[in-house]
């Protein structure tokens, strides 16, 4: 009888902790791979996206604003869709940076929210948009300086 037990709280245990471990991966993941249908969409157009996928988080201040609804070539540039909250309207002369979180290494897009009364429509784009730049870029600048090839 004392077997039975064990085994029946042994089952129960692991039953739990896979519920557990299965909600957090859902948890985790499915934001990102979930976009959202409320909201609008705005595009915004960049020179290298540096692996940006699609559902990376939007933010502004820190606050999540949005998600990446699609990634795609146009005219050899990385064009964005960005599906933003209805309660947030982006003044027209905002800025998208793509940023990378520094713990994660996760790639997300920061809205640098601009000043002008006119707002960016539904449908509308980001004009002001700035790329990753990349780790050895940034190194063979320090070392030689900008180099200018003509």
């Amino acid at each position: 009888m004392k077997q039975i037990n064990c085994q029946v709280l042994v089952g129960f245990f692991t039953l739990v902790l896979g519920i557990g471990t299965a909600g957090c991966l859902l948890a985790i993941l499915a934001p990102a791979a979930l976009i959202r249908t409320e909201g609008y969409m705005i595009t915004a157009d960049f020179v290298n996206v540096g692996g940006l996928p699609r559902g990376a988080k939007v933010e502004s201040a820190g606050v999540e604003i949005g998600r990446v609804g699609a990634v795609a070539l146009v005219d050899n540039r990385a064009r964005l869709q960005i599906q933003i909250t209805v309660a947030v309207r982006l003044p027209v002369d905002s800025r998208a940076i793509v940023k990378t979180q520094w713990f994660t290494g996760e790639r997300y897009i920061e809205i640098a929210i601009g000043t002008a009364q006119e707002r960016i429509p539904p449908g509308g784009r980001i004009d002001r948009t700035e790329s990753p730049r990349d780790l050895q870029q940034i190194i063979s600048e320090a070392i030689f300086g900008s180099i200018e090839v003509r």
